[in-house]
């Protein structure tokens, strides 16, 4: 976060420089030079409560930068001159030249402060020494605003920050040119005004006010709710534009997700427009799109919200009990939520979400606890990765099954039909069978369970929560590759047969095709619904190509090996055998690659209802759908991250259990959640996610 502009009654202020690091200048507005000295003191003279109200530090320390002076060496020496004069370089050492590092404590927003106070030569360690503290009153998400008291040179001076239409009520006047031991009655459209301008621009604002207090003043009774009682009495002096805009990353892994069919709701502490234009930077709304604040939801009751939620992807100045409304709102409509939260205050709806999502380096023990989920590196990214992941898995474990049972069907079922059809031996004896299936699940199964996402599939419709293991695809496989398969195997055995090859022969050859129509099949199930008629199949998977060739070559082996072939009843087979079992590979190949074009648009209007009636009469264990608590993981968010929709609402134990939480949850000092981000605001990328929710699309969370 950087502080981008001071606005004061008098003047606007652009700052330079970006990042933690005090380097940059202030200049007016007006002009395209640094400010006077003059100036620079009167502008210090403003910032002073900014750095003293501020509850976090930056801290500057000292490394040493290694160089490779390798490079360096030769451009010295090339230098005219630079023998003559005596420049020597080591060309093969290192040397380390010191680096400044300013480190961030607490809350980032308050660092944007203290930088900015760096700027002016206003350091916070001199200033506490100098104006030692009195008295304070922490921030809370409740009032979004925080107060200091202060010793000034005998004077007891109370500075508020906080955001602006928080602390416009409780001022009488403000700031005149610049100088604060002047002032005049406030004007309280010029300062909303400005906050609107600056708001609309995607910058978070921050106000300053300041007052002195009269000897008789009790700062032991000094509290937010008091604040709130007095009458009007502070100054304004000035509000701060600070810049937060969304990671790069994360605008990118939002286009993803709706293209995934994941809605991406924000949840944020901000004013409404700065929290509409940093929705419209993330792609979360459009030039249609509308906020709404926490006080709008506090006036709806629950139809209103659950008629309005599905609409509204961007929620401003949301307190923790909006929160938890709006999920339950969601689960109500049959969406499952996911939301990513931090802070104390988040623990509720982190709790009452489908799947709660918490902020592993910056979130609280309390909301870890009430989450489901972790997230290491604090990364809306690795959530949308995460779902990728998650539906390449389900997508692998299907292929799995829709490789092993057709082709393990046609394993027993070809014994089967030879039996019906009288043929007069089997094409495969018991021990083939078993070593085709071994050797087949090894190498060739295993390969396919590390078969990377394929290419479409952030671009598929979420998958209905309660699909089962077993659907229409697996049913129809089962059928059509299992009875293509036999067919091939039967024929060439009878066929061998009647070409007077002896039986171990024809049995090599039936054999063989089984083998070969397994690799051919393989190569199919490395995409379920795309074709491999394509250079993709050649890429993604360097164990296709160990075990392909190593299961021909295994086939090859036990069909040539004295004693061994002997042992599985078979013996080596003609050249035009050998070219019988190429052409049964190609057409198993081809056929399920035609399947596999037409099969949705012709076949399975006519067999959806056959296969329906099948899937809905297959075991209860091989579905997932399970209870709620081993329903709500990784994986099955991964799965169906849509509006990952669900029949249950939030259990009304479930909701009365966060609801103590939540009156018994406060928000400790520096604690940098969501909701602080009206005043203290949330450290970069951290604020919010309902999958439906995050408060900047910048995990910095899903977010389906």
């Amino acid at each position: 976060m950087t502080a981008v502009n001071i606005r004061t009654a008098a003047s606007l202020y652009n700052v330079t420089g970006v990042g933690y690091a005090p380097a940059g200048d202030i200049m007016l507005d007006s002009a395209a030079q640094p400010l006077s000295e003059v100036q620079k003191a009167a502008v210090r003279m403003l910032l002073q409560g900014a750095v003293l109200c501020n509850d976090s530090a930056l801290t500057r320390s000292d490394v040493e930068a290694a160089i490779d002076m390798e490079g360096a060496s030769q451009l010295g020496a090339s230098q005219p001159g630079a023998e003559a004069s005596g420049m020597s370089f080591n060309r093969s050492k290192p040397i380390a030249t010191p680096k400044v590092v300013y480190q961030p404590q607490g809350a980032p927003t308050e660092v944007a402060l203290l930088t900015l106070g760096e700027k002016l030569g206003l350091k916070q360690k001199d200033f506490r020494e100098l104006y030692p503290r009195i008295a304070s009153v922490p921030f809370e998400s409740e009032h979004k605003f925080m107060v200091t008291v202060h010793d000034e040179d005998g004077k007891r001076v109370l500075y508020l920050k906080g955001a602006p239409e928080r602390l416009l009520p409780l001022c009488v006047s403000q700031v005149v040119n610049d100088d604060v031991s002047r002032s005049e009655p406030l004007d309280v459209a010029f300062w909303h005004k400005q906050q609107a301008e600056l708001s609309s621009k995607g910058l978070r604002v921050l106000g300053l006010c300041r007052a002195e207090l009269p000897d008789n003043f009790d700062t032991s009774s000094l509290s937010a709710k008091a604040m709130l009682s007095y009458p009007p009495f502070m100054s304004m002096v000035l509000m701060i534009a600070i810049l937060d805009p969304p990671r790069p990353e994360a605008i990118q892994a939002i286009s993803v997700a709706h293209q995934a069919g994941i809605n991406v709701k924000m949840i944020t502490g901000d004013h409404s427009l700065t929290a509409l234009a940093i929705g419209r930077m993330l792609g979360i709304v459009g030039d249609k799109g509308f906020v709404l604040t926490g006080p709008e939801v506090d006036r709806m009751n629950d139809d209103a919200l659950k008629a309005i939620v599905k609409d509204c992807n961007v929620f401003a100045r949301a307190s923790p009990e909006n929160k938890l409304r709006i999920v339950r709102a969601l689960q109500d409509l049959k969406q499952t939520v996911a939301m990513t939260g931090d802070g104390v205050n988040d623990a509720p709806a982190l709790k009452a979400a489908d799947v709660g999502v918490a902020m592993g380096i910056t979130g609280t023990d309390v909301s870890k606890e009430a989450a489901k989920m972790v997230l290491a590196d604090d990364n809306f990214a690795s959530i949308v990765a995460a779902v990728k992941e998650g539906r390449r898995v389900w997508d692998n474990i299907r292929k799995i099954l829709v490789f092993n049972l057709p082709v393990n069907l046609a394993q027993g079922t070809s014994v089967l039909y030879a039996y019906i059809l009288a043929l007069h031996a089997a094409p495969l004896t018991a021990l083939q069978v078993l070593l085709v299936n071994l050797v087949t699940s090894v190498t060739l199964g295993l390969s396919l369970a590390v078969e990377p996402a394929e290419p479409d599939v952030m671009h598929r419709a979420p998958r209905r929560p309660n699909k089962r293991l077993v659907g229409k695809l697996l049913l129809w496989r089962c059928f059509f590759v299992c009875h293509l398969v036999v067919v091939l195997v039967i024929g060439m055995f009878y066929w061998a047969g009647q070409l007077g090859h002896p039986l171990p022969q024809a049995r090599a050859e039936a054999f063989c095709v089984l083998v070969g129509a397994q690799v051919a099949y393989f190569i199919c199930c490395r995409f379920l619904k795309l074709s491999t008629f394509h250079p993709r199949v050649f890429r993604g998977n360097k164990f296709v190509y160990v075990s392909g060739p190593l299961t021909v070559a295994l086939m090859a082996f036990l069909v040539y090996t004295p004693g061994l072939n002997s042992f599985f009843a078979m013996q080596g087979m003609t050249g035009l055998q050998w070219a019988r079992v190429v052409v049964c590979m190609a057409i198993v190949y081809v056929v399920v690659e035609l399947e596999k074009a037409l099969v949705d648009p012709v076949l399975m209007p006519i067999i959806k209802p056959v296969l329906r009636f099948l899937e809905n009469h297959s075991p209860q264990w091989l579905t997932v759908d399970r209870p709620l608590k081993e329903r709500l993981s990784l994986a099955h968010l991964c799965g169906h991250p849509d509006a990952l929709s669900r029949k249950h609402s939030m259990q009304r134990r479930g909701v009365k259990r966060s609801q103590k939480q939540l009156q018994g949850a406060t928000q400790p000092k520096g604690d940098a959640g969501v909701e602080s981000t009206g005043e203290q605001g949330g450290p970069v990328g951290t604020d919010h996610v309902v999958l439906q929710v995050q408060e900047r699309g910048e995990i910095s969370p899903a977010a389906p």
